[in-house]
């Protein structure tokens, strides 16, 4: 790696952790109470996304996001240390997610200052995801 190389990749890491460091950090446990693996997504601005999953039958996923500005802003850093904001997180069955996603509820994510929250998703025709309730440290 040249010098210049070094020099950029030290300044990618370091407006990361910059990012974190300034923001508070926030959890979210999705558990998986239904019959058949489970998959995530989370939907950002200008139809960018992330899987979360596939999560097993009776497993749990952990999305680790943070808090910005306005207040009740979540995002989740890029490799460059940008801020891509969290619009929505949907689950649905892995095998069927199109015709069976759902949003779970971030508002309480949103409203909170709350470090740690735990969600339960299973199928109800659609998957059904539980408003996330604040854990114990």
């Amino acid at each position: 790696m040249t010098r210049g190389m070094a020099t950029i990749v030290l300044a990618l890491a370091l407006s990361t952790g910059m990012a974190r460091a300034a923001d508070p950090a926030v959890a979210l446990s999705i558990r998986n109470d239904g019959p058949a693996a489970l998959r995530c997504m989370i939907l950002f601005g200008h139809w960018i996304t992330q899987d979360v999953g596939p999560i097993p039958p009776g497993a749990s996923a952990k999305v680790s996001m943070w808090r910005g500005q306005p207040p009740g802003a979540l995002y989740i850093p890029r490799f460059d240390g940008r801020k891509m904001m969290i619009e929505n997180l949907v689950c649905g069955s892995d095998a069927a997610w199109a015709e069976t996603y759902d949003q779970i509820p971030l508002l309480p994510l949103r409203d909170s200052a709350a470090a740690g929250f735990r969600t339960a998703c299973r199928p109800a025709g659609r998957i059904a995801c539980s408003a996330p309730v604040v854990t114990n440290p």
